[in-house]
């Protein structure tokens, strides 16, 4: 599919305009009317009607943080995020929102060298039930990730990865250093995965037709590169916009540098002050991210993670041999051909394919985002890790070192999948059938905490829905609203604002046979 152009509106050559184009005054309304105009020229833009046979994937996103203490501390409830930004300069928090919104700036292809470390303390403690004595235990996890990305949505992840711990007093230990790879073809709807351990066992893997998850874009504790920014993109709109940011360089570059706080209640009577302290940098010219550092204090005193990450290799157009976005087979070893049952189509073939979970396709989406995959997936694998050492499903056959697998799904293919695209940005719709008594009060997103609550739709095919959303860098897909209609669960997921997501999800629009009933124990 080719992508449409994408306007841009200039507020510089605006306000240019306005100074010195000598010009008769604007009838009154005229302002709303032109801007209302133009919103409709966006919708028709990224509306899915018109738009011909999509293609695509799987969803396999990571749905936990990927260090296991991270997911742990994050499991209490946080009420209350409050962000907020510090710094110096004439620069203000909605130059660099605007920076990181832009359809990356004309970059067609970026490639990335990104470190991420992450560290534990767990103190010394006793088991009040028990008397149990637990002594102190420490991680240190080191990730080296070689990240390419297209604006097409091909990917290539390469990540090495370092472990060590140490119990009590005694020795740091190392665990084996793993290396993986993961890489995506847009237009043949291909992941092929590899991994290995030093001086152990390794695995491949080729997945086809496949629906990329968020890992594809970068793994990196906690979430990925992509979630991650989309996260603190959504926490800049959330600030005040006049805010005034750090002006500084990065790798040689204009770089904005900004410090975001997160004020939050834990425990289950939320008498746990807990203060996150987020310092950000991002490229001017790119909007990219280049840095961010993590620490927390709870009850005032240094919490038990610290996260950093950082960019050290920034290359803009690279030149890329024909075939990037296509990991090589090994050259021994043996081969998992995977068919997880995902299939591609417009909406309407879709909701044949997955009924009675029906697509929802937003029919408005932010200026820049196009309408790009529509698919039907297997229900119950969304969460699945394409680093998986035998791959996965029931061997249907084997040729030489090929093995051929095709998914065992829990209820066919009963997920629909919705993604946008802009740039090197995306946002994901997911349909999936609603468990029995299923509500929002028993969801708790990806980092385990509760969202806001206080969300009702008010418009499209879920008004008077009721909707939770997350925008924390915790959460480890990204900003994300979840719903329910009287048969699915519905999420919305990506590189939005918590406005944006609203909005989204008040656009929905069902495709498929509503008037067919949904099957007995469909969700109801």
């Amino acid at each position: 599919m080719t992508a449409p152009l994408d306007d841009r509106r200039d507020p510089e050559l605006a306000a240019l305009l306005m100074a010195n184009v000598d010009a008769p005054p604007l009838r009154p309304g005229f302002h709303e009317e032109l801007e209302a105009r133009l919103q409709a020229a966006d919708t028709v833009g990224s509306t899915a009607t018109g738009i011909p046979a999509m293609r695509k994937r799987r969803l396999t996103a990571r749905r936990a943080i990927t260090t296991a203490a991270v997911v742990a501390a994050a499991a209490v409830f946080a009420f209350a995020i409050l962000p907020a930004i510090r710094g110096g300069g004439t620069a203000t928090a909605a130059d660099v929102l605007a920076a990181m919104t832009r359809a990356a700036g004309g970059i067609q292809t970026v490639r990335l060298g990104i470190v991420t470390e992450t560290s534990v303390d767990i103190p010394s403690r006793v088991d009040a039930a028990t008397g149990k004595t637990y002594p102190r235990s420490r991680d240190r996890q080191v990730e080296a990730t070689r990240l390419t990305m297209s604006i097409a949505g091909d990917s290539l992840t390469e990540l090495t990865r370092t472990l060590r711990q140490q119990t009590g007093d005694g020795p740091w230990t190392p665990t084996p250093t793993s290396h993986e790879t993961a890489s995506y073809d847009e237009r043949r709807h291909e992941l092929r995965s590899g991994w290995s351990l030093d001086g152990g066992k390794s695995g491949f893997s080729v997945r086809h037709p496949a629906w990329p998850g968020s890992w594809s874009q970068g793994q990196s504790a906690p979430g990925n590169y992509a979630s991650l920014a989309a996260s603190l993109r959504a926490e800049l709109a959330a600030t005040d916009p006049d805010t005034p940011v750090e002006e500084t360089t990065y790798l040689g570059r204009p770089a904005w540098r900004a410090t975001f706080i997160e004020d939050q209640r834990w425990g289950m009577d939320q008498e746990i002050p807990v203060r996150q302290r987020w310092v950000v940098t991002v490229d001017q010219g790119t909007g990219l991210l280049m840095t961010v550092a993590n620490s927390m204090r709870i009850k005032g005193e240094p919490g038990p993670i610290t996260f950093a990450m950082r960019v050290e290799k920034l290359e803009l157009d690279p030149h890329l041999a024909p075939g990037w976005q296509r990991t090589p087979l090994p050259s021994e070893g043996r081969i998992q051909l995977i068919d997880e049952g995902t299939r591609f189509g417009t909406p309407d073939e879709v909701a044949k394919l997955s009924w009675p979970t029906l697509p929802l396709v937003p029919q408005w989406a932010p200026p820049g985002y196009r309408l790009a995959d529509a698919a039907s997936a297997s229900f119950g694998g969304a969460g699945g890790d394409p680093w998986t050492p035998a791959g996965d499903g029931r061997v249907v056959g084997r040729s030489g070192r090929f093995i051929l697998r095709r998914a065992v799904a829990e209820r066919g293919g009963q997920t629909a999948l919705v993604r946008f695209r802009r740039g090197f940005g995306t946002f994901v719709v997911e349909i999936t059938p609603k468990a029995f008594g299923a509500d929002l009060s028993s969801y708790t997103g990806g980092d385990g905490r509760p969202g806001a609550k206080d969300v009702t739709l008010t418009g499209g095919a879920l008004k008077g829905a009721q909707a939770r959303t997350w925008i924390s860098p915790y959460n480890g897909l990204g900003p994300t609203l979840v719903t329910f209609s009287d048969r699915s669960q519905i999420v919305i997921w990506g590189d939005l604002t918590r406005q944006e997501l609203i909005e989204v999800a008040n656009s929905l629009k069902i495709y498929g046979d509503v008037s067919r009933p949904a099957p007995w124990g469909g969700g109801q």
